[in-house]
């Protein structure tokens, strides 16, 4: 092992700094290092010594004060495969019981296996029950098994057959995407730029496709070319991506589709016939067609016909089918209990106020505002056409081809009110009443008000009230309201209403 990871570093903490540190054997017992990864967010590195006696003189230096910092040092060990293979020397140890009772216990078993006079048996070491009158046996001398299966057995009068333990063959490995990769644990804040520059950066390859999964923090990662998996998988774990360490697994290659946009007429036979048929699908050799509410999972024998079908246009009763590749591990597929994807209905919000309101539907600018900052949370406003109006509609933009999106729609709701409100609330509504006799001056003074800004404020007139509604950015509705309030009065203080109109005789 030559390999440690170093935790708890010191902020501003430099490279440079910590290949010092761990070169000088005199402060901390390390030497030449071969490779050395920082990761200054999570204040953590993996270093690599070319020589592999400097890791236990790390070891043995412990605790370790860097930069008056006591730091964690440990051992590391990248994952690597384990071979599924049981040795056979493993095997041949084991004696496997069957056909005992389900009423006899695990105890009398082992009783009865360790009366050499009886069984031929000795010492029992381990004792597992595998299943149901199932046992597998290992004792602390292993040539007691040969006089075992040479004899008959029986326990309680019921006969026993006892055998050496002979391991299943393991399963083939599944055929994997030598391009494609499955990525778990990515950080909410991680955008798809920032996840396709850093695996572009540990593979040296492009990635030029990235397919998020219904479960959190997932994705399906295709390269343009053949990635080296080992080294992938290493880096993600020396190296953390918005703080946060990616898992890496290996793709298995598809024999399935799934199939979308299906006739309401279209059975599922008819789908089976179609994909099954060369001259119309362009495969053959079906070997099952699931049917749910809105879509079918069709598996064909050889993994080939999967890029075939999806690389031509597939109709069926007139209804031209969505076909795009199955990959279980993205959770395409939503179980019967929850349905498909259903995105959160319209939001009709009310309790708006209805000059902000107004303001709004007569500000271009200032809709446009709105409507960016409500894309962000996937909605989008239907203005009303009438000014006056009391309601302002969000439709909800979520897809089921939206990363995340049944998380997002439990929360959608609550924040498209929280973003409008936010907007809302950095407007401003100024009232200002005039005397009934005043209102007609008050208005003919209002004709010559120069606004600077017309975007960012509005003034409306009530005539029913006689009163002034000046709206909008509270820097611009100060100053207006400023002027329109000296308007006001000047009217009510000038002679005509201090002193009432001049009578001549």
């Amino acid at each position: 092992m030559t390999m440690i990871k170093v935790t708890n570093i010191p902020p501003n903490t430099s490279q440079d700094a910590l290949e010092f540190f761990f070169e000088n054997r005199r402060r901390s017992g390390g030497g030449p290092i071969e490779e050395l990864e920082y990761d200054p967010d999570t204040k953590s590195a993996v270093i690599t010594f070319e020589d592999p006696g400097a890791v236990k003189r790390v070891m043995e230096k412990l605790p370790l004060l860097f930069n008056e910092v006591q730091i964690g040092v440990e051992k590391f060990q990248p994952v690597v495969k384990v071979g599924m293979e049981e040795s056979q020397e493993d095997s041949e140890m084991i004696l496997e019981v069957r056909g005992v009772s389900p009423s006899t216990s695990e105890v009398i078993v082992m009783m009865y296996f360790e009366n050499t006079l009886r069984s031929g048996g000795g010492d029992v070491k381990n004792i597992m029950k595998v299943e149901d009158g199932v046992f597998h046996i290992i004792f602390e001398e292993e040539q007691v098994i040969d006089t075992i299966i040479r004899k008959k057995h029986k326990i309680y009068g019921k006969a026993i057959e006892v055998r050496r333990y002979v391991p299943p063959p393991p399963p083939k490995p599944v055929p994997t995407y030598s391009n494609r990769v499955f990525i778990k644990n990515i950080s909410e804040k991680t955008t798809k730029d920032g996840l396709e520059n850093f695996l572009e950066a540990k593979t040296n390859i492009l990635p030029v496709g990235i397919e998020y999964g219904e479960l959190e923090g997932t994705a399906l990662v295709t390269f343009e070319e053949d990635v080296d998996f080992e080294k992938l998988q290493l880096g993600c774990q020396k190296t953390s991506l918005d703080k946060s360490y990616l898992e890496v697994a290996k793709v298995p290659i598809t024999n399935c589709v799934i199939v979308k946009n299906i006739s309401e007429t279209t059975s599922q036979d008819k789908l089976e016939f179609y994909f099954d048929n060369e001259r119309r699908s362009g495969v053959t050799g079906v070997l099952d067609v699931k049917k749910f509410n809105n879509f079918c999972l069709v598996y064909f024998e050889e993994p080939e016909a999967v890029d075939t079908v999806c690389g031509r246009s597939n109709k069926v009763d007139g209804q031209v089918l969505d076909v795009k590749v199955y990959h279980e591990c993205l959770g395409q597929v939503e179980s019967d209990d929850d349905g498909p994807f259903k995105p959160p209905a319209s939001l009709e919000i009310s309790d708006i106020d209805a000059k902000k309101l107004q303001f709004l539907i007569k500000s271009p600018p200032n809709q446009q505002a709105v409507d960016k900052q409500l894309e962000a949370m996937y909605g989008k406003p239907v203005w009303p056409k009438k000014s006056i109006s009391s309601a302002l509609t969000i439709e909800c933009t979520l897809t089921s081809e939206t990363k995340d999106c049944r998380k997002i729609a439990s929360t959608w709701e609550a924040k498209i009110k929280e973003n409008l409100n936010r907007f809302l609330d950095l407007l401003l509504v100024e009232k200002h009443t005039a005397l009934q006799e005043a209102f007609p001056l008050v208005i003919n003074e209002l004709k010559s008000l120069t606004i600077s800004n017309p975007d960012a404020v509005t003034v409306v007139l009530e005539k029913s009230n006689h009163e002034i509604y000046v709206t909008g950015h509270k820097q611009g509705v100060t100053e207006v309201s400023k002027l329109v309030a000296g308007i006001i009065d000047s009217i009510h203080n000038s002679n005509y209403f201090t002193q009432g109109p001049r009578v001549t005789t």
